[in-house]
């Protein structure tokens, strides 16, 4: 398992809000922006290291595919 997803997988455990559905929603999410982020060639980052670059890289990688406002925003708010 790459270090990115390990460490947001680690921290949705000790953070354990919301129902279920909401954690494995957020789960879910997070392996996602973890795995988009390796392909775009972030490979050897750590959650303590995400900055605005890599929002910025996620966000614009998001437009590219043509996703909906609301589904950036709930990735986004997942991410913060």
């Amino acid at each position: 398992m790459r270090d990115l997803n390990y460490e947001l997988k680690r921290l949705g455990q000790r953070n354990r809000d919301g129902s279920h559905a909401t954690q494995a929603n957020r789960a879910r999410i997070l392996s996602l922006i973890a795995n988009q982020l390796y392909d775009l060639g972030y490979t050897k980052l750590h959650a303590t290291e995400l900055k605005g670059r890599h929002v910025d890289a996620l966000v614009k990688e998001w437009q590219s595919q043509q996703l909906a406002p609301g589904t950036v925003k709930n990735r986004m708010a997942a991410l913060r």
